[in-house]
């Protein structure tokens, strides 16, 4: 056989132990870099929150919030929030302190939308453009007077993910 019939051989044998195995020529995580120019990558994940994020979801309209809301940019390599396809994670963690003020750190809820569930921030400000999340929790969770975290990643259509730094928050508890 000839050398560039080996060659062919050889090719085309790796290329069908790559189909049977399922094996793929990229890393997950490099699609992305191959697709998109550097500037254009999620870089991270700005959450920004408003002195009173909470949403009173209940029929009672007691003053214990049911809910959260805020804000939510995608930052590129140039800094600026751009709105693209894919999915926001949200993680919720209720903070506990024993006796000795050794914290626990319980997750309580979590939310998986994509980003076309929600709505948009389009106007071209300073940090850009992004989208409003809005949650609300089960009415049989006591949160109120609770420290929370919240954690929030994007995941793009190839499987990139950027997250946010960890918030924390205390949930206000209203007078009964």
């Amino acid at each position: 056989m000839s050398a560039s019939g080996k060659t062919v051989l050889v090719a085309l044998t790796l290329v069908v132990a790559g189909a049977c195995c399922g094996c793929h020529g990229l890393r997950q995580g490099d699609s992305q870099r191959g697709n998109l120019p550097p500037k254009d990558q999620i870089r991270h994940v700005v959450c920004l929150f408003d002195s009173k994020p909470w949403l009173n979801l209940d029929r009672a309209g007691d003053r214990d919030p049911e809910g959260l809301w805020y804000r939510v940019y995608l930052k590129t390599a140039d800094d600026r929030g751009v709105l693209r396809d894919g999915q926001l994670d949200v993680e919720m963690y209720r903070i506990d302190r024993d006796e000795q003020g050794n914290e626990t750190r319980t997750l309580v809820a979590d939310w998986h939308y994509p980003t076309s569930a929600f709505d948009v921030i389009d106007r071209a400000g300073v940090l850009g453009q992004g989208y409003v999340l809005k949650f609300s929790w089960r009415k049989d969770m006591d949160l109120p007077g609770s420290e929370i975290e919240i954690i929030t990643v994007f995941t793009d259509e190839y499987g990139n993910t950027a997250r946010s730094s960890t918030y924390s928050l205390r949930i206000p508890k209203g007078k009964t």
